[in-house]
């Protein structure tokens, strides 16, 4: 993994940039869907003491705790782009046809949570909640359904802050696998 101090060398031998240049002009916007995903995976990384491992991208989960195969969606109120009115949290649920299947254990869907354009902040862990469900609850409730809402994920969820994902993992991801 790159450190950010990494150095971009020009032909003729000078550094132009370093990593850290290129990771504040590429993903400073954590509202963006984009970044707002993989900040969400990063969370649940590091509330699992994952964080050491490199993300990546394209895998048929996203993280692998233990045996325990996690997949983290996100979404949030406030979106990037400007609004007239606050978007309905969905997240993406669909099975690849390629796979058939949902390749995880666990669902985390993690929902930034601040309603006030003004006040949304995605590095104040205390406006994100994660609402943790076996997929096999997924399949049994949404089958092959490519989308749910919050409000139907929220009845078959356990639902926690940052400092609960570890506990509530450990405690479905034993009955998961």
């Amino acid at each position: 993994m790159y450190t950010g101090k990494e150095q971009f060398i020009t032909e003729q031998g000078q550094a132009a940039a370093n990593v850290t240049d290129f990771w504040r002009w590429s993903g400073s916007n954590l509202l963006d869907n984009t970044y707002r995903g993989m900040l969400a995976e990063f969370l649940v990384a590091r509330a699992l003491n994952l964080d050491s491992i490199a993300r990546a991208e394209w895998g048929l989960y996203d993280l692998l705790y233990g045996d325990t195969k996690i997949e983290v969606k996100s979404s949030a109120y406030v979106q990037a782009w400007e609004q007239k009115e606050l978007y309905s949290p969905r997240f993406d649920i669909h099975v690849p046809v390629s796979e058939g299947k949902r390749q995880s254990d666990i669902y985390i869907f993690s929902l930034l949570n601040e309603k006030e354009r003004d006040k949304v902040d995605p590095l104040d862990l205390n406006q994100w909640d994660f609402y943790i469900v076996k997929t096999s609850v997924i399949d049994s409730t949404f089958d092959m359904q490519k989308s749910v809402s919050l409000s139907l994920i929220e009845p078959i969820a356990i639902k926690v802050k940052f400092t609960g994902i570890k506990q509530a993992v450990d405690m479905i991801g034993a009955a998961a696998v």
